[in-house]
């Protein structure tokens, strides 16, 4: 207890010199912006700028770097989403057909209107079925619509980049991508670094919701069924995104529900780091609420 005393104490007086003069700077931002009724951002800024050399060197440093990495900002994220939808079209939905329409439909319902959504179906070769839209009504009709290709495979992994490509053309701001998998025989010939890196660049989130398949079920060859795992592996926890892996079709509207909820109830968290610090590789955020799940992108 004393050795765990003196070290915060040590640690307290190593700070408290910057944490004063961080808290002189924001005191003194707040009152220019009341008397100049001017952003307080900007005069923080400005007075940032003439105190920096304090940050260089000198006993107030440690205490500035350690205010500049705190989290600014924690609001409702309420910007409109473009979510990539894609849907198993494979002969492997042919079963449960009714129960996939049925799910995205909800999930359609859900989002449409305040959302912009793109439909695309996955058997045989990726094929856009609705461009982005916030047209709720032609997009479950689309849905409705939706059948198994006989004879076919999915390409999924084809699919997820090319939902990249459409995000990144289309310039979405809260990009996601919805994967709803039957988990049929996959053909792609993408290793799974390539897509992900596709999703990283789209600055994407990565959903999946697949059914397992049956004990003794054919599947393709192992380095395809290796490379769909490793993308659904690290794409969902990499970007921040959802997994859910089910035994039945019929969870399927349930799950959906679960994930719309989840999209409606994401927080954008603002943090500010030193200028001249390493980058980070990875950027992790936690809770210490035991009842509570975080999802976050683990790439800055």
């Amino acid at each position: 207890m004393t050795t765990l005393t003196t070290a915060m104490r040590a640690r307290s007086n190593l700070l408290v010199p910057g944490l004063l003069m961080s808290c002189v700077v924001a005191a003194a931002a707040t009152f220019l912006a009341d008397h100049y009724h001017a952003p307080v951002m900007l005069f923080a800024l400005l007075l940032g700028m003439a105190m920096n050399f304090l940050s260089v060197d000198g006993k107030c440093k440690p205490g500035i770097e350690f205010t500049a990495r705190e989290v600014l900002r924690v609001s409702p994220a309420t910007a409109p989403m473009q979510i990539a939808l894609l849907v198993d079209t494979s002969q492997a939905i042919d079963n449960f057909l009714i129960d996939f329409r049925n799910g995205v439909q909800k999930f359609i319902k859900r989002m449409a209107g305040k959302n912009e959504i793109m439909l695309m179906g996955f058997g045989e070769r990726p094929t856009q079925l609705v461009d982005f839209t916030r047209d709720g009504a032609r997009l479950e009709k689309a849905m409705g619509s939706v059948f198994a290709r006989q004879g076919s495979g999915t390409y999924l992994l084809e699919a997820i980049i090319d939902a990249s490509r459409a995000l990144r053309r289309h310039k979405a701001a809260r990009p996601h991508i919805v994967v709803v998998a039957a988990r049929g025989p996959e053909f792609s010939e993408h290793h799974h670094t390539n897509v992900v890196d596709a999703v990283r660049e789209a600055g994407a989130t990565l959903h999946t919701l697949m059914l397992q398949r049956r004990s003794g079920a054919a599947a393709t060859n192992d380095r395809e069924e290796q490379e769909l795992q490793l993308t659904v592996d690290d794409g969902t926890r990499l970007s921040g995104g959802r997994r859910d892996d089910i035994l039945t079709t019929m969870a399927i509207g349930d799950r959906m529900e679960a994930l719309a909820s989840e999209l409606e109830n994401q927080y954008q968290i603002t943090y500010a780091r030193p200028p001249q610090l390493i980058p980070p590789k990875t950027v992790e955020v936690s809770t210490k609420r035991t009842d509570v799940t975080v999802r976050a992108k683990q790439w800055p």
